[in-house]
């Protein structure tokens, strides 16, 4: 999330508040390691929804 908070020029927390977690809620973004949300890969992959 760091990398494409800086990526995008905002704060990590909005881009998780603002946009992520809706992101997430609504099924558009998955997480790639759903089982360990603090797995040291961890990211995220569009659905296609």
């Amino acid at each position: 999330m760091g990398e494409l908070a800086d990526w995008l020029g905002v704060d990590t927390s909005n881009l998780q508040r603002r946009h992520l977690r809706p992101l997430l809620k609504s099924g558009r973004l998955r997480l790639r390691h759903p089982e360990n949300r603090s797995h040291p890969e961890q990211g995220y992959r569009a659905t296609g929804a």
